[in-house]
């Protein structure tokens, strides 16, 4: 498989960072941005994807046009991009001042922007419109106070509405002219404006200040009394009319003609203009009668309205969420959602859902206000992210950060499972067991632990004989034995997975352990260790009277891995080498100076020659592929080099990310703009002259530096079934995958007879065979999954049997990426098996090309059989309240039976008939009043089946409602739901 059809996927461990978020027009999906790239939640199908290119700086601001096929971007130095949310791709990228915020108009014709003290408004651009530029300025608003944080438009895209989170004051702005209205600038506010908005077919405006004051501003005339002002419309048609005149009379001749003014009767009658009139929102009411002194103390971040169900959403300081009903300022719901402020909120189109971002915890939640409960709740790691490992299955990816928290996340939807906080020191190694049940973790805090990937707990904790802080930890190939080395003493530790007991300490080294490996080979008991002593030391640590093997390295070894065959050895060294060792034989095959092509232009600030650039550049990580061909090593630089371990030659280079707003050294500089602080770029400037503590003398501006982070990897795997590696960075985890490489068009032939009219007509004629053979070359995955959607079973034999070797192959890679989205995973499942059966023998020769399929198989099934087990469970509870409920209606049905019969005997006088029936009634009753005080349900459920059965279609829909009314949520006023840091 060649390593160009690896593609980023998914970026994990950084949830959001700061920005708006936005929902799409259906309200299934939220867009978020994540640092530079820009993330995709389908809350639908609880997956994610990131979009595979990245700006140069932070993206600041979302604009969504209405169609929801066209995202406009703004980064943190004002260059927007224009990116088709239909084809995943950059159409354009153009400059613009600083727009913190960006607003489609509802038609979307228009873009406005606010920037510093204006209002610019750009045509969008469409379906229609030609030309160059796909926005062309339409209109500036100049003299808005203050940087414009807030916009928003009128129904009818006529009125524009701007404020600014530094000044009270409200602008509005029209894109058509009128008799009755000017361009005005008003205030009823205090402090800055949070948010302004209009109201749905009305010129009424809400806008809501820091302090939580929340201002309707009614307009004084209904939207269809505004009179356009036709005369200014009539005199810029005659200057155009004059203007043709002109050039048809020829260059020479002017027409001297003056057109008379008629009089107009209209324009000596005063207008009164369209006024805004303030009327207050008391929503703080309720909340002054509960906590006068919190009251006071409220500090509104963001704010959000939804136009249809005419609700307002503030989020405060201190992350608590207030829910309001417009107009009347009702307070529906107060909630402390998290600990940390919230920085940007979105109502869903819809107005059930509100998604919530916090830039300093990095999370991302959507709440269903409706039900009180989460839709979705992510939260990245608060620190870098040090190790990370793959599943056995690649199903999962577990990570280790410096916040002492180990997470596990799944690989096909990017979410977050869970979240093991038991460490209390940073996490410096992480590995799964071969099962995949369990987690391996070692830590500073001196413990090595493992947790229950299934049931989620920590079911054992290993510990040194005397206090030690563990550097690496490693599994052997039974989930038999856990080593870890420690960085104090410098010894090994290995612990029985069982008992927990500690079997043997190992010393040798003379420094502190860097990383330690078993042989992934089956029964093999061989333990390879790495320390700063530039040593690397293998053992069998099962045989007691087994010698060390010492072989020396040319400088500190940093990283280590075995080949999966467990028959070669990679080390990473301090000096930016990698070098190959053959661990039978001890000795070195070949080595890789890895420095060269690690170069970058990162620095600390001072300037820095060639050479200086190379002096701490190493790799810190390196990893085999799943069939031993590629090492993927990553260090102190913004690259990923992958080297082909055959021949000791690097095949490629991936860039982690060209951010400048972490990267150390500003992109682009020259010698020019060094000095003798530094980078002008990175000189910060104090606002006087001050004076440093032990000196004399007032030192000059502009004298301290500035560190931002520096852009390196901190480990790399490749997944088992080779169909995907990932990466821990400075910016999360990236996820690199090919099944997004057949999402593009790339047509294996072109021939124009290959079209999809030819497929659909042989379909229509049932040539199956031809038209599988022509959507397989002509390479569109929904098209191919149609057609073979479309072929009866009956036909499958007749066209395996007729398929070529290469378009088998293609075939088989279709079917093991569409199994992740397809519903018919049977169908798709038999064709293959087919497929196996007749061409195995074919197959059996590129056993590579089939790992990664039949592994992507293995994950499929494992992940539906969950689901369907996890559906299954809930229907059994849910038929379990069911029959309880319908046991009830029936003892309450039988007792109404029982009164109207005892009125028809009371009425008809037979009295010996009412005895029998009393003494028949009195058993019943306390039959039933037994069943009824019996503490087991269960029992009473099981008792009743037989006449469950007989359950009429009346009585059914009864219990029906009885259930939705049971089942519905109990809707408090305030309840805390605040989320623990940990989480």
């Amino acid at each position: 498989m060649s390593i160009s059809q690896f593609k980023l996927t998914n970026v994990l461990g950084t949830v959001y960072n700061q920005g708006n978020v936005l929902y799409t027009r259906d309200g299934s999906t939220l867009i978020a941005p994540v640092g530079n790239k820009i993330t995709i939640y389908d809350l639908k199908h609880s997956k994610t994807r990131t979009l595979c290119f990245n700006s140069s700086h932070n993206y600041k601001s979302l604009a969504l046009s209405p169609n929801g096929r066209l995202l406009v971007a703004v980064n943190e130095i004002g260059f927007t991009h224009c990116i088709s949310l239909a084809t995943n791709s950059l159409l354009h990228c153009m400059k613009l001042s600083d727009g913190s915020v960006l607003k489609f108009s509802p038609d979307g014709n228009y873009l406005a922007v606010g920037e510093p003290k204006m209002v610019k408004v750009y045509r969008a651009p469409s379906d229609s419109s030609v030309g160059v530029a796909p926005m062309d300025l339409e209109r500036v608003f100049p003299n808005v106070p203050g940087n414009v944080t807030t916009i928003d438009w009128s129904w009818d895209s006529v009125l524009l509405v701007a404020a600014s989170s530094d000044s009270p004051m409200i602008s509005v702005f029209s894109m058509l002219k009128f008799r009755n209205f000017r361009n005005s600038c008003f205030t009823a506010h205090k402090l800055g404006v949070v948010g302004v908005f209009f109201e749905q077919m009305e010129y009424n405006i809400i806008s809501v200040c820091k302090g939580g004051i929340m201002t309707r501003w009614i307009c004084t005339d209904e939207p269809e009394e505004w009179e356009r002002d036709t005369e200014s419309i009539k005199l810029n048609q005659e200057k155009t009319d004059w203007v043709s005149k002109d050039e048809e009379s020829g260059p020479g001749q002017r027409s001297k003609k003056k057109k008379k003014k008629e009089p107009n009767v209209e324009d000596d009658t005063p207008r009164q203009l369209s006024r805004f009139n303030a009327l207050p929102i008391d929503w703080r009411q309720l909340e002054n009668q509960k906590d006068t002194k919190r009251s006071g103390n409220i500090r509104v971040k963001c704010v959000d309205l939804n136009q249809r169900r005419s609700l307002a959403v503030l989020g405060l300081e201190d992350g608590v969420l207030n829910l309001l009903e417009l107009p009347s300022g009702t307070l529906i719901q107060e909630i402390n959602i998290m600990q940390q402020e919230i920085t940007t909120l979105a109502f869903s189109p819809e107005g059930d859902w509100i998604a919530l971002g916090s830039s300093v915890g990095g999370l991302l939640v959507v709440w269903e206000w409706t039900s009180e409960s989460f839709v979705m709740k992510q939260q990245g790691h608060m620190d870098n992210i040090q190790c990370l490992d793959f599943s056995a299955d690649g199903r999962w990816i577990v990570t280790g950060a410096h916040d002492g928290k180990v997470k596990l996340w799944e690989t096909h939807n990017g979410f977050a499972a869970h979240t093991f906080s038991e460490h209390t020191a940073a996490v410096t190694g992480v590995v799964f067991m071969q099962s995949s049940k369990a987690v391996i973790s070692s830590s500073l805090d001196g413990t090595v632990r493992a947790f229950d990937t299934m049931r989620y707990r920590n079911f054992r904790t290993f510990l040194a004989s005397r206090p030690a802080q563990f550097s690496g930890v490693s599994v052997d190939s039974s989930d038999s034995y856990v080593a870890s080395g420690s960085i104090d003493d410098f010894n090994i530790f290995v612990w029985h997975v069982q008992s927990g007991r500690l079997l043997m300490e190992i010393p040798g080294h003379g420094g502190p352990i860097a990383d330690i490996r078993f042989n992934p080979q089956r029964g093999s008991s061989m333990l390879a260790s790495i320390s700063w002593d530039k040593t690397l030391r293998i053992m069998d640590c099962l045989e007691s009277d087994s010698t060390t093997q010492v072989i020396p390295l040319e400088a500190e070894a940093t990283a280590l891995a075995f080949r999966p065959d467990g028959r070669e050895i990679v080390v990473a060294t301090l000096n930016g080498s990698i070098a190959f060792i053959n661990p039978d034989e001890q000795q070195v095959i070949g080595t890789v100076n890895g420095r060269f092509h690690m170069a970058s232009s990162q620095g600390k600030g001072g300037s820095r020659s060639i050479e200086k650039s190379f002096e701490d550049t190493a790799f810190q990580t390196v990893s085999y592929s799943a069939d031993g061909n590629l090492v993927l090593a990553g260090g102190k630089s913004p690259y990923l080099c992958i080297y082909d371990s055959v021949n000791q030659v690097i095949v490629h280079k991936e860039e982690i990310t060209r951010n400048r707003s972490l990267n150390s050294q500003p992109g682009g500089w020259t010698v020019k703009q060094q000095t003798e602080f530094g980078v002008i770029g990175m000189i910060k400037s104090r606002n006087d002259d001050e004076k440093l503590p032990g000196t004399k003398r007032r030192i000059p501006k502009a004298d301290t530096v500035s560190h931002p982070d520096i852009i390196q990897a901190y480990a790399t795997k490749f997944s088992p079934g080779g169909r995907m590696w990932a990466a821990a960075t400075t910016e999360g985890v990236q996820l690199y995958t090919t099944d997004s490489a057949a999402s593009f068009f790339n047509p294996i032939d072109g021939s124009r007879k290959i079209t999809p009219q030819a497929i659909s007509e042989a379909l229509k004629n049932q040539h199956f065979d031809a038209a599988l053979f022509m959507a397989l070359k002509l390479n569109i995955p929904a098209t191919t999954t149609m057609v073979l959607e479309k072929i009866p079973v009956s036909f499958h034999s007749a066209i395996v049997m007729s398929m070529t070797t290469s378009l088998l192959k293609l075939c088989l890679q279709h079917l093991g990426s569409v199994l992740n989205e397809t519903s018919h995973v049977m169908f798709h499942m038999l064709l293959m098996r087919k497929m196996l059966q007749v061409h195995l023998k074919t197959l059996e020769v590129d056993r590579e090309f089939m790992r990664p399929i039949i592994s992507n198989v293995q994950k499929v099934a494992n992940r539906r059989l969950k689901e369907s087990g996890d559906t299954t469970e809930s229907n059994k509870y849910l038929m379990e309240v069911y029959q309880m409920l319908q046991k009830r209606l029936k003892l309450e049905g039988s007792g109404e039976q029982r009164k109207l019969k005892r009125h028809a005997v009371e009425q008809n006088g037979d009295e010996t008939e009412t005895d029998e029936s009393d003494d028949e009634n009195t058993e019943r009753n306390v039959k039933e009043n037994w069943l009824l005080n019996s503490p087991d349900e269960n029992m009473e459920i099981k008792m009743e089946l037989d006449s469950i059965a007989n359950t009429s279609d009346e009585d059914i829909g009864s219990e029906v409602e009885m259930v939705s009314i049971l089942c519905k949520p109990n809707k408090s006023r305030v309840r805390d739901v605040s989320l623990s840091s940990s989480e």
